[in-house]
C-alpha cells in the first residue's frame, strides 16, 4: 500500500487557527476530515457549544 501525503499539514491547521485568532474571532471546534479542515468560529459574546450531531453554520465555517 503506497503513502499518501497529507491534504493538510499541522502546520497548516496551525497558521490556521492563529490567523483566526488574529482577525478577532473566536474559535468553537476544528473539525479534519479526509477532504480538509473546517474552523469553526463564534462572533457572539456567548457562544454556545455545537453538540456533536448539529451542522455547522455555514457564516462560521473557514475550510483549508
Amino acid at each position: 500500500m503506497s503513502h499518501k501525503p497529507a491534504i493538510v499539514t499541522q502546520a497548516e491547521i496551525a497558521r490556521a487557527i492563529r490567523a483566526v485568532s488574529a482577525a478577532g474571532l473566536q474559535i468553537i471546534r476544528v473539525v479534519v476530515r479526509r477532504d480538509g479542515v473546517a474552523i469553526e468560529t463564534s462572533t457572539g459574546e456567548n457562544p454556545s457549544l455545537p453538540t456533536a450531531n448539529s451542522e455547522a453554520n455555514d457564516d462560521s465555517d473557514f475550510v483549508l
